[in-house]
């Protein structure tokens, strides 16, 4: 049997521009996204029987953030063309017990 509890927090900003470049609609976007993960694991053996055991534990932390833009320019009244870019990093800590 496992027991498991989660706790994720987050924060997004961003920022969205609109206008005219060169006499065309444009919309600029860029932001961050910035995520803090948490997870407590239990594992018990005897799932079949009335009494369990603790048989593990662990701790899981992942951190991540990202960074976008991203611009969509009117080449005609019904087209458009997109542009974008992204980097994300993640780090992951792991600890066990018992």
């Amino acid at each position: 049997m496992i027991d498991s509890q989660i706790e994720t927090y987050g924060f997004t900003p961003r920022y969205v521009h609109k206008g005219d470049l060169m006499g065309r609609s444009n919309t600029l976007v860029t932001g961050a996204d910035f995520y803090w993960i948490d997870q407590d694991l239990k594992t018990y053996s005897g799932l079949l029987s009335s009494s369990t055991t603790l048989t593990g534990l662990a701790d899981i932390s992942r951190d991540s953030y990202g960074l976008y833009v991203n611009d969509d320019f009117s080449v005609l009244e019904n087209l458009i063309l997109t542009f974008g870019q992204g980097t994300k990093r993640r780090t992951m800590t792991f600890t066990r017990g018992i």
